[in-house]
């Protein structure tokens, strides 16, 4: 069993916490759904014209400068955006309503 020193276990519970900050102030100020455990990229992009539709299931990760949407201004329509459990969204991706 591999042991880590005390900087890298205090770097990661600090890191756990603050992701979960995160994910609590998504949840309770925009109104999206963020599942236990899923970790957001500071730089990813969360669509607020709608962010109801936001669904993202528990232990996903959401990497950096992704756009998660919920808008089509070219169609004129709101729809919800699902992602499920333990999914991994790469780096510039754009996923798109529907």
């Amino acid at each position: 069993m591999k042991r880590y020193g005390v900087a890298t276990r205090i770097r990661t519970e600090l890191y756990r916490r603050f992701i979960s900050i995160v994910r609590w102030y998504y949840n309770h100020f925009w109104g999206t759904h963020i599942g236990e455990g899923t970790r957001i990229s500071l730089t990813a992009k969360i669509d607020k014209t709608f962010p109801d539709g936001i669904r993202i299931g528990k232990y996903s990760a959401v990497t950096f400068r992704t756009s998660i949407m919920t808008h089509d201004f070219v169609n004129n329509v709101h729809l919800p955006t699902t992602i499920g459990d333990y999914c991994f969204i790469g780096a510039h991706a754009v996923i798109m309503p529907g």
